[in-house]
């Protein structure tokens, strides 16, 4: 099932960032850098976008909340397999945390 992204709206996708099945700790939050998806072969990341994605407001829960919606001119379509990448010191090029089933949807309103 898609998780749907309403353009310029500030639904939130809420995500249990997992290591090797344990839920990373608030230091372990606070250790990333930066977050990005690859959506349909294009690159969005928190530093072009800070208001999209959020480490810090669920970090005692190990959650990262995305607002995809908030990306101007995300393009309405769908990307099953739109990858999620995450970045830390010890992660400098970034790790593929895993994929997401995107659907962007634009009601032009």
């Amino acid at each position: 099932m898609a998780e749907i992204v309403y353009v310029g709206y500030n639904n939130a996708l809420s995500l249990i960032v997992k290591i090797e099945e344990a839920v990373l700790t608030p230091a372990q939050m606070s250790a990333i850098t930066k977050v990005g998806i690859v959506y349909n072969n294009v690159l969005y990341e928190s530093t072009q976008y800070p208001g999209a994605f959020d480490t810090e407001s669920r970090a005692s829960e190990g959650v990262l909340v995305l607002r995809l919606g908030n990306i101007p001119n995300l393009p309405a379509g769908r990307d099953r397999e739109t990858e999620l990448i995450l970045w830390a010191n010890d992660y400098p090029n970034g790790i593929v945390w895993g994929t997401l089933d995107i659907k962007v949807v634009d009601l032009g309103v």
